[in-house]
């Protein structure tokens, strides 16, 4: 992705890297994060730290702050083609601000209350 469009910022979740693991993501992208839980639920202690991936996904705002857009991509995802991106993000940028805010609140109580109930989430 940062061949295909550099000057887009890019952030990555760490969620188990190894240190250098982490040294390398780190001159690759713009903004390393290591995400805690957003919120609590039944069994957290037992739950993998992959999970934490999935859970900040409705968080983005607050783990990268001051970005003009957030486009999640999953780690294997494949950019064959820039213009795929400035496509999504042309389409994010015309979505009306209340609609997603009213999006990411839905998303977020719908994350809690599955987890709450000790359901599997599928993100992908």
């Amino acid at each position: 992705m940062r061949a295909a469009r550099p000057h887009l910022p890019l952030g990555c979740l760490d969620v188990g890297c190894t240190p250098d693991q982490r040294r390398w993501l780190e001159t690759h992208v713009d903004k390393v994060v290591s995400p805690g839980w957003d919120f609590r639920f039944a069994h957290q202690d037992q739950a993998p730290s992959y999970l934490r991936a999935m859970t900040a996904r409705p968080f983005l705002d607050r783990h990268f702050p001051g970005w003009d857009a957030y486009l999640w991509l999953d780690a294997d995802t494949w950019v064959q083609d820039g213009t795929a991106l400035d496509l999504l993000l042309a389409a994010a940028g015309a979505i009306a601000w209340p609609l997603f805010r009213n999006w990411i609140a839905a998303l977020r109580s719908t994350t809690v209350r599955w987890l709450e109930n000790g359901r599997k989430i599928n993100t992908g």
